[in-house]
């Protein structure tokens, strides 16, 4: 018998079966082809943002860089206080009130310009950032930033600056807005 395997291994098509029988039989070394996972689901939005009826909008201010710039704009210092505070009254989702206890949400807007290393030296990239608190618990629930553009001339500065303000207040309507 002995002599009947090895003359069978001698074969070339006979070792090349039992060669994709052992490599079928065995675990294979190489990891078989992952099915994607699947996106996990989306996270909750805080209910308060979605339940509430009434908001009081908050100016946190600026910087000194900020105020700078805005005043080297010919720009009101509470330019994105007063923008924000228009936006979010002609979107009539929010009740509007004068008091942070009568509200739900506290919508605190601020103009900053933090300064970064952009290779060249210290920088300054000027943001518009709105934080949602719930104004029982005075807990965050929300914070978005916008960019702006820099700019040479006034003009189109301010054009830039009121684009941050619309984008700003799209991405919170997105988020805020339960009939989307």
């Amino acid at each position: 018998m002995p002599n009947f395997f090895s003359s069978l291994l001698k074969r070339p098509v006979f070792f090349i079966i039992i060669l994709f029988a052992a490599i079928a039989a065995a675990p294979s070394a190489i990891p078989a082809q992952q099915t994607k996972a699947a996106a996990p689901a989306a996270a909750p939005i805080p209910a308060q943002l979605l339940s509430a009826k009434r908001a009081f909008v908050s100016n946190a201010g600026t910087d000194a860089m900020s105020r700078a710039a805005l005043v080297d704009k010919q720009m009101d210092v509470n330019s994105a206080y007063n923008q924000f505070y228009a936006a979010i009254n002609n979107w009539k989702r929010f009740d509007l009130v004068s008091a942070p206890a009568d509200a739900d949400l506290v919508l605190e807007i601020s103009f900053t310009s933090p300064e970064s290393d952009c290779g060249r030296g210290e920088c300054a990239d000027a943001q518009l950032t709105l934080v949602v608190y719930d104004a029982r618990t005075h807990f965050r629930l929300w914070t978005f930033s916008e960019g702006i553009e820099g700019a040479i001339l006034a003009g189109t500065w301010k054009k830039n600056f009121s684009s941050a303000v619309d984008s700003l207040i799209s991405d919170f309507q997105q988020l805020a807005n339960p009939q989307s």
